[in-house]
């Protein structure tokens, strides 16, 4: 298995229709190298709703599909 998204991104945030419920996934072969980053990412996302590091969160969200 190789665990990507259908458009190859990361499936990042909170869950629309489960609020609570937090997505990092579909890293590829990539989850090693990722994971210190969008880490940091989701742990802002969590506690302060943005994150500097990313600015546009919304294109990684599962409601993309």
């Amino acid at each position: 298995l190789y665990p990507l998204a259908p458009d190859a991104a990361p499936v990042l945030g909170e869950a629309a229709a489960l609020p609570g419920f937090h997505h990092l996934a579909g890293l590829g072969g990539n989850g090693i190298q990722l994971s210190g980053g969008l880490g940091r990412v989701a742990a802002d996302l969590i506690v302060d709703g943005a994150s500097p590091l990313l600015p546009d969160p919304a294109r990684y969200s599962l409601e993309r599909f």
